[in-house]
């Protein structure tokens, strides 16, 4: 009989045992996988009790910004130095002779000669040649100038002509011969003058200064909000004696034309798309006469300033883990230096928070601010700032 009870009891143990053994076998597989990987792993660190909503950290938004520039005002003024463009005539001896003598006859034939040269040709005209007959016999006077014939009339005593060198017979080197004619059947006699105070002289116009250029800088806020562009100048001329003042701006011809000389200020507007971000180069240029300028300004007006908007996402779990107080959103701000002020706000999805720092390095909370989903960030100048890095972070 005692033999039949221990068995009974045996079974019932063996029963117990294998509905314990069961029912772990079920709480592993019923567990998520990383409980399970700690139970199998027998560390006994992980458990459903310890178990939370918190976010690994996440970098969510980093960007490289550089210079973000402050604008206070709703124009900006380009203050240009004064400006002279004009061009000028010389009058220029080209070659002067004290004397010359020619004659011709049977045992003579002497021929006067000026050689002279022109160095801008290009820019040379109105050349004459002038001379005195001091001394003459009968006979016509004859001047070639570079082998081509310029004149050929009787010689007068005491006579001053002024003679007119076509273009076409003048270069670079130059020849001018004089002759006296023949006397004919009357061979005895010898034909000749003599000449006095000979002079080759001309025009030489300067364009050297008919071109003036300044520059002025843009910068990339300006340039990114400008609405009209308008160039300012006094101008200070003599009407009768000036030729068009032609204006460029980075080779875009803005103006053309005689402004009103005495005016204290000619007002040019010109469009903000021949303008470019950083150096911009203003051109000057008259063909004929003399302009000076003076109070030379370029003025931007500006649209509301736009400053550039980051955006960055968070999901419902993020946004509940920083509600938990589980998680929280920091920004981070990366200056070049440690010595200048720098101020301003960053504009979370329209909720301000301000910042005053010296320091290279500036971080701040933003987990009030953000909502689930997209979510927009502004940084806005109080002084221009160079930020080398801009970094927000879920930790």
């Amino acid at each position: 009989m005692i033999k039949f009870e221990k068995r009974g009891q045996a079974a019932a143990a063996a029963v117990l045992l294998a509905i314990i053994a069961g029912l772990m076998i079920m709480f592993v597989i019923l567990v998520s996988p990383d409980e399970r990987a700690a139970i199998l792993d027998g560390n006994g660190e992980a458990s459903l009790e310890d178990s939370d909503s918190s976010v690994d950290a996440d970098i969510l938004l980093e960007e490289y910004p550089g210079k973000v520039e402050y604008l206070s005002l709703d124009e900006v003024e380009h203050s240009l130095a004064s400006v002279r463009v004009y061009t000028e005539t010389e009058s220029i001896e080209f070659k002067t002779k004290n004397s010359l003598y020619a004659d011709n006859g049977l045992f003579s034939g002497d021929i006067g000669e000026m050689i002279f040269s022109i160095s801008d040709l290009e820019n040379t005209n109105n050349i004459l040649l002038n001379f005195n007959i001091d001394d003459c016999s009968e006979g016509n006077l004859k001047i070639t100038v570079n082998e081509e014939e310029l004149y050929n009339q009787p010689m007068v005593s005491g006579s001053s002509p002024i003679l007119e060198i076509p273009d076409y017979l003048i270069s670079d080197e130059n020849d001018i011969l004089f002759e006296v004619s023949s006397p004919g059947a009357a061979f005895w006699r010898t034909n000749y003058a003599s000449f006095i105070n000979l002079k080759v002289v001309g025009d030489v116009a300067d364009f050297s200064h008919q071109e003036a250029s300044n520059t002025f800088l843009i910068s990339e806020t300006e340039y990114n909000n400008v609405e009209l562009l308008e160039l300012q100048f006094q101008p200070e001329c003599d009407y009768d004696d000036v030729d068009n003042l032609v204006i460029s701006i980075n080779d875009y011809e803005i103006y053309s034309g005689v402004p009103e000389c005495g005016l204290s200020s000619v007002p040019i507007e010109f469009s903000p798309e021949l303008i470019y971000k950083g150096e911009n180069y203003i051109n000057f240029f008259v063909q004929e006469g003399e302009y000076e300028l003076y109070h030379l300004k370029v003025i931007s007006e500006l649209e509301e300033i736009e400053y550039v908007t980051y955006y960055f996402d968070l999901s419902y779990e993020e946004v509940e883990a920083i509600e938990d107080e589980d998680n929280y959103v920091e920004v981070t701000l990366e200056f070049i230096d440690d010595t200048s002020t720098k101020t301003g706000y960053l504009n979370v999805n329209g909720d301000k928070e301000h910042f005053d720092t010296r320091e290279i390095s500036y971080v701040m909370d933003i987990g009030d601010e953000i909502v689930q989903g997209n979510n927009a960030i502004q940084i806005v100048p109080s002084t221009t700032l160079e930020v080398r890095e801009f970094i927000v972070e879920l930790n």
